[in-house]
């Protein structure tokens, strides 16, 4: 991922079972230039299990 130029942004559930946040973690490190929000008690679908913190994280993206 190397490759990537721009700035990116891994937003990720803390309590997901599948996709621990460790993963979450490592594809933030894979990164050169990238932010990790970690949401507690969110899981796989941010959107549903924390939509106020989601559209947060969005705002903040696009006020870059």
């Amino acid at each position: 991922m190397a490759e990537v130029k721009l700035p990116v942004t891994v937003i990720w559930g803390q309590a997901d079972r599948a996709f621990r946040p460790s993963l979450g973690r490592r594809l933030h490190g894979a990164f050169a230039d990238a932010d990790l929000i970690e949401v507690p008690g969110a899981r796989t679908l941010l959107a549903l299990d924390a939509p106020d913190e989601l559209t947060d994280a969005i705002v903040a993206i696009a006020q870059r």
